[in-house]
């Protein structure tokens, strides 16, 4: 029954549109169709105890400092779903799982990034291109095996171009050269090493609230959610041309189905702040992105919380000009601050 109370209605009557229900913003992707089901089925079979170790592994991930698509490679190996021939085999894609490049052992996610005799060749050229080992040759194989993963576990991009080198073979039958491996890996690391250099470290000034030349009056506001009890709290302050405050308010909401909602929600608020005392031109200013975009985009919404936001456009018409803009968190301390206030204190004024 909460859940059904908790659907965004609009006050006007809209016609029925459809949408995938599968993504918050109404939109079928590859990634709803595909990933969503494979995450709902492994959190069904997976012990408490290995959901414990994952947030371990995860918070270690996101804390290295690589590109974003590295780290979600990783995950998609952690999770099983990187398409190597044995995990093919267990959802009946593949008959055969020897390994494409060494044809000796099976190809496990183990072997392809680590024992497979194919990436440990590459893996000498390129120890011998940075220099680290003069003549592996004269070095027992066990010493330099050793090395090896030592140097691996330090350089994750290393297993990237690997990983590459085995997708061009499986899927463009290309055969690259180890020398063309390491060039790619070290003139990667190389560009990484050149952005680092040419980031200064200059001091990043703190954005602040300021106020408009103008008659317009400025109502910042933001919504703090708890998802248990689905309930937000809406928190407004008005300012005008001058920066004096011409308005605070924190009301409390009821049913509300995400954070995004409640976002929504506290915009909608902020628009009848401003046309109860009759103002003219309004500046409605909240920090989050995804519903400013929402209201700046003149196409219609399909998302789940479309209705709030006609209803927001069709109130904003009560104005002679309104505009929304995106603000970060530090320009929208107050309005942050009266809603956790109100959230935890309970209160509506």
């Amino acid at each position: 029954a909460r859940k059904v109370l908790s659907i965004p209605l609009s006050r006007h009557l809209q016609e029925d549109k459809q949408a995938w229900r599968a993504e918050a913003f109404g939109k079928y992707s590859v990634r709803s169709g595909g990933y969503k089901l494979l995450l709902k089925e492994s959190a069904e079979v997976e012990p408490n105890l290995q959901r414990s170790t994952s947030r371990q592994v995860y918070k270690k991930l996101w804390l290295i400092e690589l590109p974003e698509k590295i780290k979600i490679t990783f995950w998609r190996a952690y999770k099983k779903f990187i398409p190597i021939y044995k995990n093919l085999q267990k959802i009946r894609l593949r008959n055969t799982v020897a390994c494409p490049r060494c044809k000796h052992d099976d190809e496990s996610l183990g072997h392809a990034s680590r024992d497979c005799q194919g990436d440990f060749e590459d893996v000498k050229y390129l120890l011998a291109y940075f220099n680290v080992v003069r003549k592996l040759q004269t070095v027992d194989g066990l010493v330099i095996y050793e090395y090896l993963i030592r140097f691996m576990q330090n350089n994750y991009l290393c297993h990237l171009g690997f990983w590459g080198d085995r997708n061009k073979q499986v899927h463009e039958r290309k055969i690259r050269h180890n020398i063309e491996t390491v060039r790619f890996i070290t003139m990667y690391l190389k560009g990484l090493e050149e952005i680092k250099g040419r980031l200064s470290a200059r001091r990043v000034q703190k954005a602040r609230w300021r106020p408009l030349e103008g008659s317009f009056v400025k109502i910042n506001f933001y919504a703090s959610f708890q998802g248990q009890l689905l309930k937000s709290c809406s928190g407004l302050v008005g300012r005008d041309s001058a920066g004096q405050i011409v308005g605070m308010r924190m009301i409390l909401n009821d049913y509300v189905p995400s954070p995004f909602a409640g976002e929504a929600i506290a915009c909608l608020h902020g628009v009848q702040m401003g046309l109860d005392p009759g103002f003219h031109g309004v500046i409605l200013e909240g920090d989050s992105l995804t519903v400013v975009k929402k209201l700046q985009n003149k196409n219609k919404d399909i998302s789940e919380i479309n209705p709030i936001m006609e209803d927001v456009k069709r109130a904003s018409r009560g104005f002679v000009e309104c505009r929304f803009n995106f603000v970060g968190r530090n320009t929208n301390g107050t309005a942050h601050r009266l809603a956790k206030e109100g959230l935890v204190n309970g209160e509506t004024c």
